[in-house]
């Protein structure tokens, strides 16, 4: 299967008992779907895609289930832009006001001294 392989490849690392190391100084470069082109508008290209989506889906069921244990948790996992994480009824202080979050926007609470 090609969709995911990096994924695959990494979770297969890691259920050999080895470690994933970050070098920020290595370059790698990744071109998406370079060798197979892209499976959109292809009805047969859909089909294998969601065929090795499903293979992926029941090979890792526990990490799809349970998240990434190295996502750090004050991140958001709803947004793609690894944003903080907000609770519901979080008060966040700023320099002169304090916000409340309430369905997902943020609304003036009161005037807080500085």
């Amino acid at each position: 299967a090609v969709a995911f392989n990096d994924i695959d490849f990494c979770m297969k690392i890691r259920k050999a008992g080895y470690l994933i190391v970050y070098d920020p100084y290595a370059e790698l470069y990744h071109y998406e779907s370079k060798s197979r082109g892209l499976d959109q508008g292809n009805p047969e290209k859909v089909r294998r895609f969601q065929n090795e989506m499903a293979i992926f889906q029941k090979r890792w069921p526990e990490i799809l289930r349970d998240g990434d244990p190295y996502y750090n948790p004050n991140l958001s996992m709803v947004t793609q832009d690894f944003s903080l994480k907000h609770n519901k009824d979080c008060i966040i202080i700023g320099s002169t006001a304090a916000y409340i979050r309430e369905a997902g926007s943020f609304s003036k609470k009161d005037e807080v001294e500085t």
